[in-house]
Parts: C-alpha cells; sequence; structure tokens
C-alpha cells in the first residue's frame, strides 16, 4: 500500500503540522502484514497522521477499509479513519502493474493527549493489516524494519560472530534486531522467533545479565513445548541451555529440575552415549556440587567419566573436564590424594592440547591450588592461583573469584597485608559489575547478585583487617562498610560517601558506630564496632563478642534483667572507653543487633543506656550526611479503629488486649482521634481511615501522595520461616510465598504483614482481590512510592522484625517501606499493649507538634510513659519496643 505522492496532494497536510508530536519509526509489538510498516506518526491539533510503506506485489491491488480504526491501548477508545493518501479508501481501489514500495497516509483525528500506545485495526478477516502496540514513546532505528529474511539472517550471523569474540554486548545489540524482524514477519511462536530468543538468552548469560537470560530463556523455552512438545530434542536442548542460568543466580533447585528433564528426554531419543547427553551429565553434577552434596556430585561425574570416556575417548578435552571437575569432588569429600591426581593430570593434558593462555588451564589450576589449600600447602595454592589469575585476566566473571580465594591463601599463610590487597582488586572487580548492572535492576535482582558476592565485603575484608589494623586499612573498611549497607535499596550505587564524610558531620561529644558481623568460618559469627569520632585519624575496631557468647550469656541468665544486662555488657561494656565524653550515639546495628533494643539495654537496675546518651538508630551512618530535612508537617494520613471482621480468635484471651491477633482494637480508635486533635492545632491536612475504610487499596493508593506523615494503628505480624512452612497452607496465611531460593528476599518479606480493614476474610474463606485482601504484606509495601513520607509510624507489634539478610539489613515491614522511599520508621519489635501504645503514641505526637525532633519526641514520650500512674508502665516491656529507624533528621 504505497503510493508516490505529488506535491500538491501533501500541500494541505504540510500546513496542519505545526508544533505536531511526531514519532519517527515508532516501536510496535506485532504486524500482521510484514510488507506495511510505518514509518512516522505525526499527531496535529486536529489530525493524527500516519505514514506508511506498503511493499506491492506485482499484479495486485489494494484498498483501505473504511471500517480502520486506531484504537487506544489503555482506554479502548476508538478513532475511525476518515482519509488515506496513496491507497484510496473501500470500496475504491488500487492496481499495481509492478512490484514497488508505495506511499500512504492515514488520517485519523486527533487523539487523546495521554494516549502512549494505540493499534490500528483494519480488518479481522485474513486479508486485512492489523499493527498491535504502536509506541509513541519509544523510536527504532529505520534499518530495523527491513524485513527480508536474509538480513534478519545476516543479523543473526553478525551477533554469533561478536559472541565468539566476547562482545557479549554488540552480539546482543545484533540478535535483539533479528528478533523484531522475525517477531513482525513470523510471529511470537515461530520456530525462527524462538532461535533469536533462544540466542539471545546465550548472550546474556555469557555476559552475566542472568536476569535477561532467564527471561528469554524461559520464552524460548515456552515456545519450543508448543512446536515440538515436551518430548523433543529441541525442547531438551533449551532445558540444557536455561538451567545454568538459574544455576547462576543461585536457583539451583530450578537448574536441577531442568538438567533431569532434558537427561531424561536426551536419553530416550539419542541415548546415553551421546556427547549431548554426558555434557548434561556434566553440568547436573555441577548442579549438586553448588548445593554441598558432593556425594551426589561424584555418583553422577563418575558415570559422566565412563560414558564419556567411549564417547569422547581418553585424549578429548571433555574427558578430562569431567575428571577435573571429578576430581573437585573428592576434595570436598577429603579425598585429597585422588584430588591431586585428578587435577595435576587434568592440568597437563589442558596445557598439552589448549595451550598455557587457555581458560580451561586456568580453570585447572584454581582447582589444583584449592586442592592443595585444602591440604595446607598454601605455597603452592599461591602458586598455581597466580598463574590462574593471570591467564583470565580483569574481564572475566571468575577474576574477582580467583583473588578471594588467593587472598584466603595468603591468611592461611597469616600474611594478611596480601590477603587484603588481593580482597581490595576483587573488590574493585565487584564494584564494577555493581555501577554496571545494578541501574538495570529491581530490588530482588539487587539482593540475590549481593548475596553471592557479599562475602567479600562482609566476611573476609572485615576478618584480615581484624589481624593487620592501620590507619589506611581500617578507613577501607569503613569505607567499604557505607558502600555495601543499603546497597540492595539505593537505585544507583554510589561510593563517594566516606568515612572522613560522617566524621565531618560530627560534633565533639558525637560518636558513630557501624557494627559489624563477619562469618570468617561456618556457623562463626563475630561481631566488632567500628567507631568515628571527631578530630581522629581514622576509625578504630573494636572487638565485642562471638555467636558463642552471645548465647552462652541467655542461657545462664537468671532473670529478664539479668538476660538484659549480660547482652549489654556484651554490646556496649567493650566501648566504655571510646564512650567517654559522648553524648549523641549514631549506630548502625548488624544481624542480631537489628532485633535487640540496645539503645534500651540496663546500665543498673535504674537506668538506661537511653537514659545516659542520646541514642540514633540508623540504615547506616551515611545518614548523617545524607539526612532529609522537613520543616514542616502539612499532610498526615491516619489509620485506626478498623474493622476485620469476627476472628476465631477467643476475645476473652490474653491476647485479646495486644496487638497481637485479628481482634478488634478499640484503643486505635482513640488513639487517632487524639492525635488528629493534636495536629489539627497545628494547620495540617488530615486524612482519616477507620472501619472498613481503611482497606489494602487505600493504602496503594496513597503511592506517590506527598504526604508528611503516615500513621498505622493496626496489627502487626511476623512469621519465621519455619512457621511459616507450617502456616502457608492455611487459608488465613495464604499469602505467604514459599516459592524457592531465587525469590528469597520476596519471600522473605511476606512473612513480615500489617493487618487492614477485611483483614480477617481470608481466615473466613471469602473470596477477595489479592491487592485488597486486607492482609498488605513488606512485599507489597516495597512495590509502592513512599518517597515523599517524612515519617511512617507503625503502632503495631513486631512491625520491626524480619529474616536477617544478606547485605546486612532486615527483611521485614522496614525494607518494605525502604524500599518504597520512606524516611524515618518508628515501630515495634514485640508485641505490645493496646492501651500503652495509645499513651505512648498520642505524647509522641504532642511533643513533635510542640517543635521537638522525632528523636526527642519518642525519647519523651517513653519517659511519660514509664512516670504516669505511678509507674504502672515503668516496665521495659510497655515501652522499650519501640525504636525509631533514621530519626537523625
Amino acid at each position: 500500500m504505497k503510493l508516490k505522492l505529488s506535491l500538491i496532494s501533501l500541500s494541505w497536510i504540510i500546513c496542519l503540522c505545526v508544533k505536531a508530536q511526531v514519532v519517527v519509526n515508532p516501536v510496535f509489538d506485532k504486524t500482521d502484514t510484514p510488507e506495511f510498516r510505518i514509518v512516522k506518526v505525526e499527531i496535529t491539533k486536529d489530525t493524527t497522521f500516519v505514514y506508511c510503506i506498503y511493499q506491492a506485489e506485482e499484479q495486485s491491488w489494494a484498498n483501505i477499509s473504511k471500517e480502520t480504526i486506531l484504537r487506544d491501548c489503555q482506554t479502548d477508545k476508538k478513532y475511525r479513519i476518515y482519509r488515506s493518501v496513496g491507497i484510496p479508501l473501500a470500496p475504491e481501489k488500487k492496481t499495481f502493474l509492478y512490484a514497488r514500495k508505495q506511499n500512504v497516509i492515514l488520517c485519523f483525528p486527533h487523539v487523546a493527549p495521554t494516549l502512549t500506545t494505540f493499534d490500528i485495526i483494519e480488518s479481522n478477516e485474513k486479508d486485512g493489516f492489523n499493527i498491535y502496540g504502536i509506541d509513541l514513546k519509544h523510536e527504532n532505528d529505520s534499518s530495523l524494519y527491513n524485513y527480508s529474511i536474509e538480513h534478519a539472517v545476516s543479523l543473526s550471523s553478525k551477533a554469533d560472530f561478536f559472541c565468539s569474540t566476547g562482545n557479549f554486548q554488540k552480539a546482543i545489540e545484533y540478535e535483539e534486531q533479528a528478533l523484531y524482524i522475525k517477531k513482525a514477519y513470523f510471529g511470537r511462536t515461530s520456530f525462527q522467533y524462538a532461535e533469536s530468543v533462544i540466542n539471545l538468552s546465550s548472550y546474556y548469560n555469557q555476559a552475566g545479565n542472568y536476569k535477561d537470560a532467564i527471561i528469554f530463556g524461559e520464552k524460548g523455552l515456552t515456545i519450543k513445548e508448543k512446536l515440538f512438545g515436551k518430548e523433543s530434542l529441541e525442547y531438551s536442548m533449551s532445558l540444557h541451555d536455561l538451567a545454568p542460568s538459574y544455576a547462576a543466580i543461585g536457583d539451583i533447585g530450578r537448574a536441577i529440575s531442568l538438567m533431569k528433564e532434558a537427561l531424561v528426554v536426551k536419553s530416550k531419543i539419542i541415548g546415553k552415549h551421546n556427547a549431548s547427553y554426558v555434557i548434561s551429565l556434566n553440568n547436573l553434577a555441577s548442579f549438586y556440587s553448588m548445593k554441598d552434596d558432593y556425594e551426589k556430585a561424584c555418583e553422577i561425574e563418575s558415570e559422566a567419566l565412563q560414558l564419556s570416556e567411549v564417547v569422547f575417548g581418553s585424549n578429548h578435552p571433555e574427558y578430562f573436564k569431567i575428571i577435573g571437575n571429578l576430581g573437585g569432588y573428592y576434595l570436598r569429600l577429603g579425598r585429597n590424594e585422588e584430588a591431586v591426581e585428578m587435577l595435576e593430570k587434568t592440568c597437563q593434558f589442558i596445557k598439552q592440547y589448549l595451550g598455557e593462555d587457555s581458560e580451561a588451564y586456568a580453570t585447572a589450576l584454581s582447582n589444583l591450588s584449592f586442592c592443595y589449600s585444602q591440604l595446607h600447602d598454601y605455597n603452592k595454592s599461591i602458586e598455581y592461583g597466580s598463574k590462574a589469575l593471570n591467564i583470565i585476566g580483569k574481564d572475566n566473571p571468575q577474576y574477582h573469584v580467583l583473588l578471594s580465594n588467593l587472598a584466603s591463601y595468603y591468611a592461611g599463610l597469616n600474611d594478611y597485608k596480601n590477603a587484603i590487597y588481593c580482597i581490595q582488586r576483587a573488590i574493585s572487580s565487584v564494584k564494577e559489575e555493581i555501577y554496571t548492572n545494578f541501574p538495570n535492576y529491581n530490588s530482588e535482582w539487587k539482593y540475590l547478585f549481593w548475596q553471592n558476592n557479599h562475602s567479600l565485603f562482609d566476611d573476609q575484608l572485615p576478618s584480615c583487617v581484624a589481624k593487620y589494623k592501620n590507619d589506611s586499612t581500617l578507613s577501607y573498611l569503613y569505607n567499604n562498610k557505607l558502600f555495601s549497607k543499603g546497597i540492595v535499596l539505593e537505585k544507583k550505587p554510589q561510593s563517594s560517601i566516606t568515612w572522613k564524610d560522617v566524621q565531618s558531620h560530627l560534633q565533639d561529644d558525637d560518636i558513630a558506630i557501624e557494627f559489624i558481623s563477619p562469618s570468617p568460618q561456618m556457623n562463626a559469627i563475630k561481631f566488632y564496632a567500628l567507631t568515628i569520632k571527631k578530630g581522629e585519624k581514622s576509625p578504630k575496631m573494636v572487638e565485642l563478642f562471638d555467636n558463642g557468647q552471645f548465647v552462652d550469656s541467655l542461657k545462664n541468665a537468671d532473670s529478664k534483667f539479668d538476660k538484659n544486662k549480660k547482652v549489654a555488657n556484651l554490646v556496649w561494656k567493650p566501648l566504655e572507653e571510646q564512650l567517654k565524653g559522648v553524648k549523641n550515639i549514631y549506630f548502625s546495628p548488624t544481624h542480631i543487633l537489628h532485633s535487640i533494643p540496645i539503645e534500651y539495654l540496663p546500665i543498673d537496675s535504674t537506668c538506661c543506656y537511653s537514659d545516659i546518651y542520646e541514642m540514633y538508630r540508623l540504615s547506616s551512618t551515611k545518614e548523617l550526611v545524607s539526612a532529609k530535612k522537613n520543616d514542616r508537617i502539612s499532610k498526615v494520613v491516619l489509620y485506626g479503629g478498623l474493622e476485620y471482621e469476627p476472628s476465631d480468635l477467643d476475645a476473652s484471651s490474653n491476647d485479646a488486649v495486644k496487638r497481637s491477633g485479628f481482634d478488634p482494637l478499640p484503643n486505635t480508635a482513640v488513639e487517632i482521634s487524639d492525635i488528629s486533635k493534636i495536629l489539627q492545632k497545628s494547620g495540617s491536612e488530615i486524612l482519616e481511615y477507620r472501619g472498613v475504610n481503611g482497606t489494602e487499596m487505600s493504602l496503594r493508593n496513597l503511592s506517590t501522595c506527598p504526604i508528611d506523615i503516615l500513621h498505622i494503628a493496626t496489627h502487626g505480624k511476623y512469621i519465621n520461616e519455619e512457621e511459616a512452612r507450617l502456616k502457608s497452607n492455611q487459608g488465613n496465611f495464604s499469602f505467604i510465598q514459599q516459592d524457592d531460593d531465587f525469590f528469597y528476599q520476596s519471600n522473605a518479606l511476606t512473612r513480615s504483614f500489617l493487618v487492614m480493614s477485611n483483614g480477617n476474610y481470608l481466615a473466613k474463606g471469602i473470596p477477595v482481590d489479592d491487592n485488597n485482601d486486607g492482609i498488605v504484606t513488606a512485599l507489597d509495601i516495597s512495590n509502592l512510592d513512599f518517597s515523599h513520607i517524612d515519617i511512617v509510624v507503625l503502632s503495631a507489634c513486631e512491625s520491626a522484625l524480619g529474616e536477617f539478610g544478606s547485605d546486612d539489613g532486615l527483611l521485614g515491614l522496614q525494607r518494605g517501606f525502604k524500599i518504597a522511599g520512606a524516611n524515618t520508621i518508628l515501630m515495634s519489635l514485640n508485641k505490645v499493649d493496646d492501651e500503652a501504645t495509645r499513651i505512648l503514641m498520642v505524647e509522641f505526637y504532642k511533643n513533635l507538634m510542640a517543635g521537638k525532633s522525632k528523636h526527642q519526641s519518642l525519647k519523651e514520650a517513653q519517659k511519660h510513659l514509664r512516670q504516669i500512674e505511678g509507674g504502672k508502665y515503668n516496665d521495659p516491656k510497655y515501652w522499650a519496643p519501640f525504636i525509631m529507624l533514621d530519626g537523625n533528621n
């Protein structure tokens, strides 16, 4: 459908195109007619022009249906065509004597300014042309619209070439162009489209972008299943190709499942004495080794070795690759002599046949170096490990892993100076990867990446610095703790804030403390405090306790006070020298310290640490540098007095007066009424949600709203992983995710939740929309935008609890609100008394509206609660559960 137009026929169009919105070569999702493409969309005051090119066939004719519409994808609003230039509207038609490209302009009414994507539907009949998902926000290079198969094949060939040279980004670029053409020409369910999808999965995998590798791999797998069925060799190969991507992101269970399925299909179709089968078997063994199941890995690899001798012969690289892997598994099972023999044999073979510069030789050397480390021959470990490192170079994904291994070998010789040097190089390599990939990752993918790489920052580095402390190493350690702490929450990682920046924000009577908890050995966790004070040349490192001492202190305590006093002696006693002359303590907890109100631990029977010091709990001490400022409270949203519907809980039980179940909480209605009266005096805009109105959907609708304070008085709950396994099958806890390790952070975030209006619907088995089921989890909250909120007040039980994360944070409601962007969070660590909480919260707002800081408002509210009614609420169980995170502004 394209006709060469005269200047006269276009003149009336040109005069209307003043200040028009123009999109050249817009991206679109699919076309039913590859010969018909959109060159440009131009939206003027009166008309929407769609400029097209039509490749007409010889001796063919064409016209445009008068029923052709432009359909808004968001609203489904339809705009009917009123003119076509180049190809006439039906019933007229144009005949083409020769094959040629024809210019066409389709004219529609002016569209809504909110329109971002639309479809053009000529007809649902076989001969009609339809184009779907035309995107007015994105443009494409015009070269993408060469819809010839030859061009697509050429693009894929270029992609394959660049992949072979290690330029994976270029390979991805060309294959994506090929994919676009194949999608438009053949459709999404074609073999040609699947071919490019699977190629892209492979390129992303090799580039280390496992997220996209999995997305494309799963897509390719689905297409192969539809085309060939699950019992086909094509499907089994896609299973084989996808499994390593899951293994790379730590989802070993999924990787094993895929590879086992591939092996079953291959054994039926091509038999076990086949190279493809042996390679899959070898990969399966490696996946079991990633689970530390070396017995199973040995069993599978031994079978692979027997088959490979028949399939490849005893002088083939694949045969020796299997020998090398088997040697590694023997090593981890303590069969050291067999391991050394196999690994040395592998090294010699690869050196002879593939050369000393091959990556395979580097891998063999690395395995051998690790083998000698298990024999405590660290000099040989360093010798072979250094050779391997020199071969692979900085661009290899295993570069930082080899450096980390070298660091452990040097540490084995007590050469901590060289160990730290290796760690610094490894950290530099990981940081480069973070800067490149993190901006494109969501929170879950960031967490997965960090889970695989945090040991360098959180275990190896502090353990070595503890043995080799000087101004330089301590400064480096603190700077990297500032970089890594909270890294999953940052949209764009940055390393610009240093310990000196933190120090510059301290006064003479201040101290900043980063608590750290490296695990130098399995199950051994040591706790240290990194401290900064004004005027000091570098941070200080103070050893506190290990997890064994912590457990023993709790076992030997004869009362709750004695228990708290023993914990106080472990945490604060070693810091007495550093705390001299200090008034303000800014601390960032770690591991178990997240779930202990260490700011309220007792000094003696009459006072606690927060009575003597101003104690500020922070996500990271870099909050001192980047603290937000909020001068005025303009808008407040209050939730309280919510109706959950009758539950099966006995209202007469002890829990009825605690925020620990799903029973009514009458004091929460009184609480927000009292708070509302206080806030009204300041002129703040107040929005209250009570009764059945405080739904989950109402909270979701607050996303992106400019709110200063969000106060939620309701039930809060944290369920640990073991309890979750028992409860997840119960209807009222069906929202808890129990997926595999791939979604570990997401799973953990579903185990912390708040109960909103109608929260008992699940318990009663009443069908309800998942987005409005009355249960809002930390995962739900993490998907909202609360970046405008200065303070979130969670007047609820257990709202500060959660899982200990690999990023030194806590995976609970506080993580959800922090991912959402909230600044300060006031929350509780335990079950709390309903009336005591009401008194504390009302007093908190009185102080806040009187102009006191958030921190001081809470401290004085706690003091007030402890003193009223003759000390009725003086017991820490009434006031100490409430902690404030990042309340330093």
